[in-house]
């Protein structure tokens, strides 16, 4: 069977995929797996047709979010949109937006493995959901970005020596698929791991992604997009608000906290703390109120 019958149950689209910014990838055949098994059961039968005709294979996603031409499986010398029957080379674009899921979630160990085509957006609302936030500039500001794009092309570290400054530093392990159709599973320390982080799918396609996250804080951080600017201060009124409204919330915990702390050192006491406040200890109650004496 020829690679271009078979479908793997995946989505078979014809020809073309868009960039964010208007360019066109032109292809024989452009792939939607849903799985690594998927995947791999593709790349190992066009490997076999590579044996008699070269196939370019480049994995991307819809509406890719670069101006470069890497992305596109027929490109050449910077172009975009050439025809898939320019050259002999049969050309395969395997779009990731089709394996955007939570693969497991380690709660004690504070990770998660994701899908390598899921969005930064939904990975962080994935971790929210967990209890748990990605480091501080670990991830860029855009959340359309897949993981797997992201590190690829090591995209949007900061650089900040001591800390995680790109998704690459929070990676702990990574599967992928070579270009033989074998699946693999390698430590971020490993050397595929190190060639796997910014190389830009040169070693394989990667399909799964774990990470280290942390225990989630309690800082919000809220983008607005797309406001018009007619209603530019009472946009800032009402996010002043909520901040208020966080801030007298978070100062009512903290003095319930501190008189439960009262009660339970008037209790450790006798009943009677040095700030006059009365609780119930044990069984019975007491109720005293300080004085002074001059």
């Amino acid at each position: 069977m020829a690679a271009g019958d078979l479908t793997f149950g995946m989505q078979i689209s014809s020809h073309e995929v868009s960039s964010a910014y208007g360019m066109v990838c032109r292809a024989t055949e452009v792939l939607v797996p849903t799985s690594t098994e998927q995947l791999a059961a593709a790349i190992k039968s066009y490997a076999k047709l590579a044996t008699k005709q070269p196939v370019h294979v480049r994995a991307t996603h819809k509406y890719y979010h670069s101006t470069a031409s890497f992305p596109c499986a027929a490109a050449t010398a910077g172009q975009h949109d050439l025809p898939a029957d320019s050259s002999a080379a049969m050309t395969v674009d395997v779009l990731m937006q089709g394996m955007d899921q939570l693969v497991t979630a380690g709660a004690a160990a504070k990770t998660i493995t994701v899908q390598a085509g899921m969005t930064v957006s939904s990975m962080i609302t994935i971790a929210k959901q967990q209890g748990l936030a990605v480091p501080l500039m670990a991830v860029p500001n855009y959340g359309g970005l897949t993981i797997g794009g992201i590190m690829a092309t090591a995209a949007t570290g900061t650089g900040t020596a001591g800390s995680p400054s790109a998704l690459c530093d929070i990676v702990t392990n990574i599967q992928w698929v070579d270009g033989k159709g074998e699946v693999h599973s390698s430590d971020r320390s490993s050397p595929e791991g190190r060639a796997i982080c910014g190389g830009l799918g040169v070693t394989g396609v990667v399909t799964q992604v774990t990470l280290q996250l942390q225990e989630a804080g309690k800082v919000l951080v809220r983008t607005n997009a797309h406001l018009a600017d007619t209603r530019l201060m009472d946009d800032i009124e009402a996010m002043q608000k909520v901040s208020v409204r966080r801030s007298a919330a978070t100062a009512a915990a903290a003095a319930a906290a501190a008189a439960a702390a009262a009660v339970a050192a008037a209790c450790s006491s006798g009943g009677v703390s040095s700030s006059g406040v009365s609780g119930k200890c044990g069984s019975s109650s007491s109720s005293s109120s300080s004085s002074s004496s001059g």
